[in-house]
């Protein structure tokens, strides 16, 4: 099973995108059980990222919300920030 760490950064986003639409709570939570228990989950939609987010990877809670996450190593990985396109992939993301 694979070990999630929250970044500060990504549990204020979580926190401001429940408070906004609470159903996100459970959608959310579904998704981070399925890919702790199988990150090769095709349902998950998890992708390399590009250009200045390089060595970073996203996976999808719905068609807009990511959540951007950095690999520590084969059994960890830290979850960086969470919301809608836009904001994740257009903001300064540290590891």
């Amino acid at each position: 099973m694979l070990y999630i760490q929250f970044s500060h950064n990504y549990r204020r986003l979580f926190q401001e995108l429940v408070n906004h639409n609470p159903s996100f709570l459970g959608k959310t939570t579904k998704v981070i059980e399925i890919f702790r228990k199988n990150p090769t989950d095709r349902r998950l939609g998890i992708h390399s990222l590009k250009r200045r987010l390089k060595g970073k990877w996203a996976l999808s809670i719905t068609g807009d919300i990511r959540v951007v996450f950095v690999w520590i190593n084969k059994h960890r990985v830290r979850f960086l920030a969470i919301g809608g396109h836009s904001q994740v992939y257009g903001r300064k993301l540290q590891s």
